[in-house]
């Protein structure tokens, strides 16, 4: 993911025996800026979203639990993570509406669903609300 208006370039590992690694790459000269590591279950990360104005991203995990993990990206910094409910799982792609505060994951779970968080940038992170595809 790319956060052009402060030049920087986030990369988050997809490994499945070891934590996730978020990597912050400035793009003037692609030099390697900081490196984040998840907890041990939160691995495999498939997809991400960027609130660049609030300092956020979300990382998704492609896991059973899914989880999607906020890191502040001016320290990178893990923040929280919230744990998807059973069947919110293998989580693959992520978009953000930064209007309304939200982002929409996207599951390889069957059924599939999409799941809908509250980006906390005007309230509190920790809720969300699955969508069942249709």
């Amino acid at each position: 993911m790319i956060d052009f208006a402060h030049g920087y370039a986030y990369y988050g590992g997809r490994y499945s025996n070891s934590p996730g690694i978020i990597l912050k790459v400035r793009l003037s000269d692609f030099t390697k800026v900081a490196e984040l590591r998840l907890n041990s279950d939160e691995t495999q990360l498939n997809s991400a979203a960027i609130a660049p104005a609030a300092g956020y991203a979300y990382f998704g995990t492609y896991t059973v639990p899914g989880y999607i993990v906020r890191v502040r990206l001016s320290d990178m910094t893990r923040i929280a993570a919230l744990t998807l409910p059973t069947g919110e799982s293998y989580l693959t792609s992520a978009v953000t509406d930064l209007t309304h505060g939200y982002a929409y994951f996207s599951t390889n779970a069957s059924p599939s669903s999409i799941v809908k968080i509250d980006l906390g940038i005007n309230t509190a992170y920790n809720s969300y609300l699955p969508l069942i595809a249709r």
